[in-house]
């Protein structure tokens, strides 16, 4: 699985496109 800075995903959770949104948005709200 992949982990993003500051984002550990647990094991069989899909990168979807909606999550992947949801990361992106996070993270620029982050900085």
């Amino acid at each position: 699985f992949v982990i993003w800075e500051g984002f550990p995903l647990l094991p069989g959770h899909e990168l979807t496109e909606e999550t992947i949104e949801k990361i992106l948005a996070v993270g620029r709200k982050k900085k």
